[in-house]
């Protein structure tokens, strides 16, 4: 009696068939003999139509042959028609493929991110009117210029951590610590503020030491400075109140100095005046003793000079007034001559 094949088996058997699994493979994976695969096999065929049973065991074959399943045949035909529908050339497309993005596929781009990319970088080439051999310059050398900046980063880290060793060796060598050194610039900057000098803190603790043997309280010894400070203040007043007199002195035997020089000066000046008024007198006596012989002597000069003159004048009045009769004359004929001419 023949052995009963299960439905699930015979669809396994067709499952394999339209997958591309022969007759003795299909047998072997469902655990049937050949016989019953061609059995099964027939049977499929007579149901589904002969000319689309070998179509169908063609193409999947042709499948299995190329290492292809069912879903990556559909993929390729979408995407055969996604092709022609957006007039793309199939050679452009696999250069596209092959040179753009099969080397940058491990990159963690996606293909859009990758494609906006590349446009990006083809409008930057536009802008820029730049070639792709200075642009790839440019990137290099901005390349150089991040790989110069990360080395000198990485040195200042290393002279960090290399100066914050020496720090705590520092700090580990004289029992010290961060918070020792803000508290005490805490306070450096505190007694700047209140214009203490640090040399001048040992000398603070001592006067604390010795008002403390003392039993003197901080506010008996704030008292004892600010009365100090007062009486301080009171010398310096009275010291500047002596200056002032000692200046006011000073001037006054200053001006006392020059007072008795004036004098001294104004007293030459009048011994100088009256020897010169001597002389005059004696000029003066002099000069009239010479103006009395001189008038004596001028008035015998006045009139024989004035003699002569006459004389003079007499000469000259005649010797004028025959020029003028002589040139009266001369008018009249000239005269005479014109009242002719003009009759």
């Amino acid at each position: 009696m023949p052995k009963i094949i299960s439905p699930e088996t015979k669809e396994q058997v067709r499952k394999n068939h339209l997958s591309g699994f022969t007759r003795d493979e299909n047998a072997s994976n469902t655990g049937i003999s050949a016989g019953a695969v061609t059995t099964i096999l027939s049977q499929f065929s007579n149901d589904i139509g002969k000319v689309n049973y070998e179509s169908i065991t063609r193409y999947s074959r042709t499948l299995r042959e190329n290492d292809m399943s069912l879903s990556d045949s559909i993929k390729g035909f979408h995407f055969i028609n996604l092709i022609k529908r957006i007039n793309i050339e199939s050679d452009k497309l696999q250069e596209f493929i092959t040179e753009v993005y099969l080397p940058y596929k491990d990159s963690k781009l996606t293909p859009s991110e990758l494609i906006n990319n590349t446009k990006r970088s083809v409008e930057f080439l536009k802008l820029t009117k730049m070639t792709p051999d200075e642009m790839e310059k440019y990137c290099n050398d901005i390349l150089n210029k991040k790989e110069d900046l990360e080395k000198q980063t990485r040195l200042q880290e290393e002279k960090k951590i290399q100066s914050e060793r020496e720090t705590k060796s520092i700090l580990k060598q004289n029992k010290s610590t961060l918070e020792k050194i803000s508290n005490f610039e805490q306070t450096r900057k505190k007694l700047e503020e209140s214009n203490i000098s640090l040399d001048d803190l040992p000398k603070l603790a001592k006067m604390l030491r010795v008002a403390g043997k003392n039993n003197w309280s901080n506010s008996k010894i704030i008292d004892c400075l600010e009365s100090f400070e007062n009486y301080n203040q009171q010398i310096i007043a009275k010291k500047k109140e002596l200056e002032k007199i000692n200046e006011d002195i000073d001037e006054k035997t200053t001006q006392n100095i020059l007072l008795d020089k004036k004098i001294t000066s104004k007293e030459l000046h009048q011994k100088k005046i009256e020897s010169t008024v001597k002389t005059l007198k004696d000029q003066e006596t002099e000069l009239k003793a010479s103006v009395r012989t001189m008038t004596e002597l001028s008035l015998n000069q006045i009139k024989t000079i004035t003699k002569n003159v006459t004389e003079s004048i007499s000469e000259v009045q005649s010797k004028y007034l025959d020029s003028v009769n002589t040139l009266n004359d001369d008018l009249n004929i000239k005269s005479d001559k014109m009242i002719k001419k003009t009759n």
